[in-house]
């Protein structure tokens, strides 16, 4: 996770799918045409997907998580019998 501050040159939009959605996703000029892996939940902190999640999320943080984006969750096996915070 980091400040989107120190990194606003590197990051291009931030999108909503939804207007009530409480997930930002993120877009850099890397990843503008693919499937974002950076998110925020007040445009302030970013997250990586593969690096922060579901680890550096909070319980609130990783439950609208779960329910907002759970495409993305499943990859880390979210729903799937005997899973927990720590993807297994």
């Amino acid at each position: 996770m980091f400040n989107y501050d120190e990194h606003e040159e590197e990051l291009t939009e931030f999108s909503k799918e939804e207007e009530n959605c409480p997930i930002w996703k993120i877009y850099t000029k890397a990843n503008s045409k693919g499937e974002p892996w950076l998110f925020s939940f007040d445009k302030k902190t970013v997250y990586d997907f593969n690096a922060d999640y579901p680890d550096n999320l909070t319980a609130e943080q990783l439950e609208l998580f779960n329910k907002h984006c759970p495409y993305m969750a499943e990859l880390r096996g979210f729903g799937k019998p005997g899973w927990d915070k720590s993807g297994k």
